[in-house]
């Protein structure tokens, strides 16, 4: 297709069948794209017919998400069953606002009335070191095990402009080649102190989905869902072993695919 004179960027043609094999689903807008994730959620949880297990992330796109959530009907026995896990948090105390945990209470398990019981929180207050190997033994007690790391039945993740995911940022390659659940990272700019799920531990899960939304990520999305260029970025490493990966994107993300 020609493109109009004067356009800087290169757009890459993607077929319906690569979004297929690939699972992207594109939405119209963030709210669209969100409903989209809350409809697998709430699948997750009708399909379950014991404890479901979702680790959460945080940042702007998790509070579409729990906004979204809020307005879906979740109550009674399917809300019993789910059980919330972090899938990383900044080593700040849980009311900082930096806070992923304080983030996720204030703005989705107090609106939902979600009991303390059913929270797994990373205590980010705590010395980072002790604290990831506590978080990781707590997985390994509560959750069944598959090549020797916990299986979560679902992880929810958001991407950086800069394509990291979690907090598992561009170069950390000790956390990329890291065969344990938990470790510590550092932000690469302001140095802040994080504690995360490692790569190894999210492609162990049953269900990964990302929920990308506007034009700011659409070069890096390009970039990882079909760059060849190595080494990969982050949120290009997400690939499950067993389970299954989704992308749910909005039309603004997706502006560099056509």
């Amino acid at each position: 297709m020609p493109q109009p004179l004067g356009r800087r960027r290169i757009l890459q043609t993607v077929t319906m069948e690569q979004l297929m094999e690939k699972n992207i689903i594109i939405k119209e807008d963030p709210s669209a794209a969100a409903q989209a994730a809350v409809e697998l959620i709430t699948r997750g949880l009708n399909s379950s017919q014991r404890e479901y297990h979702l680790a959460i992330s945080g940042g702007g796109t998790a509070l579409l998400l729990f906004q979204a959530l809020l307005k879906q009907e979740m109550h009674g026995k399917n809300l019993n069953k789910l059980r919330l896990w972090w899938v990383d948090e900044r080593c700040v105390a849980p009311d900082d606002s930096e806070s992923n945990y304080g983030h996720a209470l204030k703005n989705l398990v107090h609106p939902l009335g979600i009991p303390e019981e059913q929270l797994y929180r990373i205590q980010g207050e705590g010395d980072p070191a002790e604290e990831a190997a506590r978080y990781a033994a707590l997985l390994k007690e509560r959750l069944p095990e598959r090549n020797r790391l916990p299986v979560l039945d679902m992880i929810f993740l958001g991407m950086g402009e800069d394509g990291h995911t979690a907090s598992v940022f561009p170069d950390d390659w000790a956390i990329f080649s890291s065969d344990a659940a938990v470790e510590t990272a550092r932000h690469p700019q302001c140095g802040q102190q994080r504690i995360t799920l490692t790569p190894a531990c999210i492609n162990n899960a049953g269900l990964i989905f990302f929920l990308i939304t506007g034009s700011g990520k659409a070069g890096t999305l390009e970039r990882v869902l079909f760059s060849r260029i190595e080494p990969p970025l982050p949120a290009g490493r997400i690939s499950p072993t067993q389970g299954r990966l989704i992308w749910i994107i909005d039309s603004a993300a997706a502006g560099r695919l056509e």
